[in-house]
């Protein structure tokens, strides 16, 4: 199956996806490796993978009139706080990414994540495939009931859909677009800004929203038979073991338990230091080395008042 890989980069990630770039090639199975991102962060990109297979796509050329200023105003309008504009719009962009796809499908792949092994998008049938996780946030599903007039809620309590990569048929991407469009009790000249306007206003400063939440139950709900839904072993929190500047040696350790990790730039630290040391990956393994300090990581949060997510490890 041809696809290409579409990724938002903002210039905090260009480094660690200087990194993943040669994971990326390798694991994704894409034809291409689209980077989406600002233009002005073009002459950064073009600098560091000078001589690497890539594309660059302007992100304000994907749909007209949708831009992270307009995002902005319209925040500021709803909840007079614009901060979560640019989360927001990194979710519009990929699902605006629809109308540019040249193929029947494409894969979204965030920026802070590494590919560790090779990833079956579609089985040997040509299916595609979720990737599916546990995780649940009460406002995407009050959002979507709005959307859909309460056509679309959980599909399944036990599963998400929110993964740090989607394989997204374009036709179906554009058909949610439509309905969203085509749905008289919303209000909004252009399609996100009927989401954000059907967004609570108790949350929409800081959340509301998940673009694959979205597609992933509207995909089950109108058309169960055309994904297949796998897990994957996946990590988050890839700071917390390796820093943000993971070695080869490191990832290739990772790899042995992990098929993905990500890099939040929010994560301690604490482990980098020793996950560095050969001794260390020698003596353990990286999940069970995980699993021996996390415990300490989130009593901190949640004595600290923070919610903590149980995210599939």
């Amino acid at each position: 199956m041809i696809y290409d890989a579409i990724i938002m980069v903002i210039p905090e990630n260009i480094k660690l996806l200087e990194k993943a770039f040669p994971y990326l090639c390798e694991n994704l199975g894409a034809e291409s490796i689209v980077f989406v991102a600002n233009d002005s962060c073009r002459s950064e990109i073009d600098k560091a993978f000078a001589g690497k297979g890539y594309r660059f796509l302007n992100e304000d050329e994907i749909f007209t009139g949708m831009t992270l200023l307009r995002i902005k105003e319209i925040l500021l309008g709803l909840c007079g706080d614009s901060h979560r504009a640019g989360w927001f719009y990194q979710q519009f962009l990929k699902m605006a990414y629809a109308y540019k796809c040249e193929n029947r499908y494409y894969l979204v792949f965030d920026s802070d994540t590494i590919p560790l092994r090779k990833i079956q998008y579609f089985d040997e049938d040509g299916k595609p495939q979720f990737i599916i996780k546990r995780e649940y946030h009460a406002p995407y599903f009050e959002t979507m009931k709005v959307l859909f007039d309460g056509e679309v809620g959980r599909f399944n309590r036990d599963v998400s859909y929110i993964a740090e990569n989607m394989i997204i048929k374009k036709d179906i991407m554009i058909e949610i677009i439509d309905k969203i469009m085509d749905n008289p009790h919303l209000c909004g000249e252009a399609f996100y800004e009927r989401i954000l306007n059907s967004i609570s206003r108790d949350v929409v400063k800081d959340t509301g929203f998940s673009e694959f939440e979205t597609y992933g139950n509207y995909v089950m709900t109108f058309y169960p038979g055309v994904y297949n839904e796998i897990r994957l072993h996946t990590q988050r929190r890839g700071t917390f073991l390796f820093g943000n500047e993971p070695s080869d040696e490191q990832l290739r350790w990772a790899s042995k338990d992990y098929d993905i990790i990500s890099f939040e730039n929010n994560g301690r630290t604490w482990l980098a230091d020793k996950t560095k040391d050969e001794k260390i990956r020698q003596k353990y393994n990286a999940a069970r080395l995980f699993k021996k300090y996390i415990w300490l990581n989130d009593l901190i949060d949640r004595l600290r008042f923070r919610e903590v997510i149980d995210y599939d490890d």
